[in-house]
């Protein structure tokens, strides 16, 4: 068990941390310079590295486009998963990692390496059998390939292009056991959020057993966290809180709720935080009878794409049971974000090999089935509006 980066027990939940919390926050989003916030090692806290300087542009649109999203009223939802860069722009960022045209994105990860071994050093996951990531290097891999990235849906480190992920939703993270949609770290308290944003920023490895996918500079830490930093900054994602719901209740919502409990949704979506806080698994994986995490493993799968479980360094073979408190404002749904309404989620159409996803369509493909979760799918139309008017007042 790693140790936490500092003992803040003492801290609690002391109203103090949230306010430099939630200046770091509004640098990080609105300046879109996380990096450049950070302090090496031996200087005074929040001074900036000379290569923080060279931060290439397509990591400051990430950083800009992931957890605060813009209401049809104008209002901010700090914490919410933003919609994304739009499809042309996302489609630029990817660019720059599949055609290898970005100078300053090769020196800035990885100086002395070519653009095609950065690439492979950020997704390829070589114990994979016919691993995909292959592809990135290839010649013929070009950006429009990657259209059905569309909004809100990243290729994250360590994840993939061919099976990207939808922005998670930070608001009510307190509430969650898990990080990440395939259930990579235990979320026990802020201790661990630290450690993760840390993990996640600059600090990953990249070993997996006998891999070592980084190089000697790809691995250099060019920049370090203060332990005081990174707690605010949790205390201040722990307190984060979604907006007004303006769907209201009323007979058609409670008429869905009936459906939502004679459905036996509540056994995995289960009040009041509806969701479990367990793991599913993740279609052809079987966990080892002495697997750490078994307690909380459902021997059942609900036959999602199990490509971004199985076939990258995110995979786990589970996939976590995701909240369903917020679905109204979110507008993604699946892990990777193929549909956008609850409408679509619930209309078997998506099982069929001809149809259009709304949101992420896949590797030059714009047709597939969006398999998994069945579960509504036969309701009549009557129960089946019902149930997402309920769903919405989440």
């Amino acid at each position: 068990m790693p140790l936490c980066l500092s003992d803040f027990t003492i801290a609690g939940d002391l109203p103090g941390w949230q306010v430099p919390g939630k200046c770091l926050w509004r640098r990080l989003h609105g300046r879109h310079l996380a990096m450049a916030r950070m302090c090496p090692s031996n200087s005074s806290w929040m001074t900036r590295k000379p290569e923080v300087e060279r931060l290439p542009a397509w990591k400051r649109l990430v950083d800009a486009a992931c957890h605060s999203r813009v209401l049809p009223d104008g209002s901010i939802v700090e914490g919410a998963p933003a919609p994304g860069a739009d499809r042309g722009s996302m489609i630029s960022v990817v660019a720059k990692f599949v055609t290898h045209d970005s100078a300053s994105f090769v020196d800035f990860f990885s100086p002395g390496e070519t653009a095609k071994q950065v690439n492979w050093r950020f997704w390829a996951a070589p114990w994979v059998p016919g691993d995909i990531n292959e592809k990135v290097v290839a010649p013929d891999v070009n950006a429009p390939d990657f259209a059905g990235l569309g909004r809100g849906v990243i290729p994250r480190f360590n994840g993939s292009p061919f099976y990207p992920t939808k922005t998670p939703d930070l608001i009510d993270l307190a509430n969650r056991k898990y990080i990440d949609h395939t259930a990579t770290h235990l979320l026990r308290g802020p201790e661990d959020l630290m450690r993760y944003a840390a993990l996640v920023s600059c600090c990953d490895s990249a070993d997996f057993g006998q891999y070592h996918l980084l190089s000697a500079k790809g691995r250099r830490i060019m920049y370090r966290f203060p332990d005081e930093l990174l707690f605010a900054l949790a205390r201040y994602i722990y307190s984060l809180q979604p907006p007004p719901n303006p769907n209201a209740g009323g007979p058609h919502a409670a008429a869905g709720r009936k459906v939502f409990e004679r459905e036996g949704c509540g056994g995995c979506h289960t009040p009041p935080l509806y969701t479990n806080n367990k793991l599913t698994l993740a279609v052809g994986f079987t966990p080892a009878l002495d697997h750490p995490l078994r307690a909380d493993i459902l021997s059942v799968t609900v036959g999602t794409d199990a490509g971004l479980a199985l076939k990258t360094r995110k995979g786990t073979g589970l996939y976590k049971i995701p909240s369903l408190r917020g679905v109204w404002y979110r507008g993604l749904f699946g892990h990777d974000g193929s549909v956008t309404t609850l409408e679509e989620w619930f209309d078997p159409v998506r099982l069929r090999d001809d149809y259009t996803p709304s949101g992420y369509k896949g590797f030059k493909v714009t047709r597939r089935a969006v398999p998994g979760h069945r579960f509504g799918l036969t309701l009549d139309a009557e129960d089946k509006s019902a149930l997402i008017a309920f769903l919405k007042t989440l």
